[in-house]
């Protein structure tokens, strides 16, 4: 990273700026020094005497001695994990960060360059940071604090006509720590109250504490998941491995809870040693869980694990789908999260009732592709023909063509995501184009030439089965017996799997079998971890898949499994990768 010089302008060179131009000047040079200079992959800082740093034991699982009441598993050969790049907050982290600190409804990050995936997760890791990325950053911290500005009376501790450097000081020394996810040094808060001096000797008290705003904004430490470690690096298979320190679990820890920045207590009980062990993080992930924050991270795994965050981006045929709007892909997107909100953090938690429970939420754009009444509450469908949230529009839509389902695009999320089975990339030069509709043929007759070719064979003979199980939902989610004037053949045999191979007559019924299977779960902790780490997992990570698992095998219940999560070796300990 950069060093400290190279992150913005002199006080003496920051007070000659006389307009407004100075704020993108000064921050130009924050920003390009640093964020563009904090880029690729970076290990484990040195050991430290950083407030917060861990003891804890490596090697078992959290469960043993947290609050999950897991199991113990044991890793003989000691701690293992995969390195870390270093991360950037994604865009949904920043927007839910900038609400958090000042209170804002804004929505910035919605112009930000497009996040990049990490183990089918947003990720933003290693990748460099375009100019473009660059001047929205700045453009944001702009727009945000002038924002903020005309809400100082909610903001600072203090009367806004009365304001002076005193109360300036308290207020950016909070917001610095809870947007760099510690406590700023000497040097930051003196560099601070140089910009309030100035942004006050020009405009007043509020165009100080402004000035402030944006530099916290700007800087490495908001934009950036800066993770430290303490104790000793010791050996490991991907390459010397420490644990992180208190403060960095937290940031952790709330990144993936709340998709958000910790709180006052959750950095309170990180420099009082509280995360330094896997009882201590279990007690702080089961109190975010709970919390209404805890929404956001369920929510976005789920957002992104079905991929319904494609949902404003797609589109139907109008003559195809003359229901379809703007009003119901909202309302799809709404159901989703509102249920697995529900079921997790209000309800029984478990992947069984996500994948079985047959509740929908008929609103008043939704109830005609249901067949129901409009209403606002949860409301019991016919278990024959809804199951979970893969019989959701909103995931049968997204994984849909435009003018027609889509058996190859189901298929092969099932087998990726839910049976986490990768397959081998198409051939080159491959037609990607479904075939055109023809109304004397169904879907699955114009679908099964995959099998019929040599080349496509193999990938459509594990992909196409299970996505013919789903012919019964037309490509925008509704229910039909036909396609077209023939009737729907969602039959087939699922092959490939560890333990649910067999006949099956539909979704439904392939659903059901999801719901008892020890791969699914599996599957299902390891789409957690990856979400967790926003990145892919190794063999370095094997032990926590081993912990992780144990922890889920027994109850399939969500809320374990993020507390196991977030008790692993992978999440507790960071890699400097061998040289």
């Amino acid at each position: 990273m950069a060093g400290r010089n190279s992150e913005l302008l002199s006080g003496a060179a920051f007070a000659e700026r006389k307009s407004s131009g100075w704020l993108r000047a000064a921050a130009a040079c924050a920003v390009v020094g640093s964020l563009a200079g904090c880029q690729g992959q970076t290990g484990p800082s040195a050991p430290q005497a950083s407030t917060g740093g861990s003891s804890a034991q490596p090697g078992v699982a959290g469960g043993a001695s947290g609050s999950s009441g897991s199991p113990a598993v044991s890793c003989p050969g000691g701690v293992s994990v995969a390195p870390t790049p270093l991360r950037r907050l994604t865009h949904a982290e920043y927007d839910n960060a900038v609400h958090a600190l000042l209170g804002t409804g804004l929505q910035p990050a919605r112009d930000f360059p497009p996040d990049l995936p990490g183990g089918g997760f947003a990720s933003n890791r290693g990748d460099a940071v375009s100019l473009l990325g660059v001047e929205k950053v700045m453009l944001a911290a702009e727009v945000i604090a002038a924002e903020a500005a005309t809400r100082l009376d909610t903001l600072v501790p203090c009367a806004v006509a009365q304001g002076d450097a005193a109360c300036a000081r308290k207020f950016y020394t909070d917001l610095a720590r809870r947007a760099y996810r510690r406590t700023p040094d000497a040097s930051e808060l003196a560099e601070l109250g140089q910009l309030y001096s100035f942004g006050e000797s020009n405009g007043g008290f509020k165009v100080g504490v402004q000035v402030a705003i944006e530099r916290i904004l700007q800087s490495p430490h908001f934009i950036y998941h800066v993770e430290r470690t303490s104790g000793t690096l010791v050996a490991g298979a991907a390459g010397l491995v420490a644990p992180l320190t208190g403060l960095s679990v937290a940031d952790r820890l709330a990144a993936f809870v709340w998709h958000s920045l910790p709180d006052a207590s959750l950095l309170d009980a990180a420099e009082r040693g509280e995360l330094d062990t896997p009882a201590g993080i279990a007690v702080q992930a089961e109190r975010m869980l709970l919390d209404d924050r805890g929404r956001d991270g369920v929510v976005e795994f789920f957002n992104q694990y079905l991929g319904i965050e494609k949902l404003g981006m797609t589109e139907k045929n109008s003559a195809t789908y003359p229901g379809y709007s703007d009003a119901v892909r909202t309302a799809m997107w709404n159901e989703t999260a509102s249920f697995v909100d529900f079921v997790v953090r209000q309800g029984d938690a478990r992947l069984a009732t996500l994948l079985t429970s047959n509740l929908a939420l008929p609103s008043a754009a939704l109830a005609p592709l249901y067949g129901l009444s409009p209403g606002t509450a949860f409301t019991p469908m016919d278990p024959l023909v809804r199951s979970g949230m893969l019989t959701h529009p909103s995931f049968l839509a997204v994984h849909a063509h435009s003018d027609q389902s889509s058996p190859v695009r189901r298929g092969a999320f099932i087998r990726a995501r839910v049976l986490c089975t990768p397959l081998p990339d198409p051939p080159p030069n491959v037609n990607a184009n479904p075939p055109v509709v023809d109304p004397n043929a169904t879907t699955r007759q114009r679908f099964e030439q995959h099998r019929i070719q040599p080349s496509c064979a193999t990938c459509h003979s594990l992909i196409d089965p299970v996505g013919f199980a789903f012919e019964h939902y037309d490509g925008m989610g509704m229910y039909r017996a036909t396609d077209g004037a023939l009737a729907v053949d969602s039959t087939g045999t699922l092959t490939g799997t560890q333990d649910i191979d067999g006949p099956f007559q539909d979704a439904i019924g392939l659903i059901q079998r999801f719901a008892t299977s020890q791969q699914v779960r599996d599957c299902m902790a390891t789409q957690w971890l990856r979400y967790a780490v926003r990145r892919d997992d190794s063999e370095a990570d094997a032990c926590s898949q081993q912990q992780i698992r144990a922890a889920f095998r027994e109850s399939g219940d969500m809320r374990k499994l993020v507390t196991a999560v977030a008790q692993s070796d992978a999440f507790r300990f960071k890699t400097q990768a061998a040289p």
